[in-house]
């Protein structure tokens, strides 16, 4: 049987490497989302207020858009240095992170000195 944590390594080089790109969701602070085939995938952090555990959730979506899985993971976790690493994935592909880098990158290169 597969489990949501059985493709974070999946899920991480193929977002790493530009093949799943990652959009933010509708909600402010509500994660980041892909599409893969007619199903996807959701990924948010959180923060619990009575104890300050923090947290990721990796939610499975049907071609509905419904979440038919999630997995809850705290920092307490043996799995959340890779959720955190999906989360943190997702947000980079999400904002262009990269795409920014380079061009900073670009722009130093041709600064000259006074």
């Amino acid at each position: 049987m597969r489990t949501i944590e059985a493709l974070f390594p999946m899920l991480i080089e193929k977002s790493a490497d530009g093949s799943l790109s990652w959009k933010a969701n509708e909600t402010p602070k509500s994660g980041y989302s892909t599409k893969i085939g007619s199903n996807g995938v959701s990924v948010w952090e959180w923060k619990d207020p009575n104890d300050d555990t923090e947290g990721v959730t990796i939610g499975i979506l049907n071609d509905k858009e419904e979440m038919i899985d999630h997995l809850v993971v705290d920092q307490f976790s043996a799995k959340y240095p890779r959720a955190s690493e999906l989360y943190m994935t997702a947000r980079r592909s999400a904002l262009g992170l990269d795409k920014v880098l380079d061009e900073i990158a670009d722009q130093l290169k041709h600064l000259r000195p006074f």
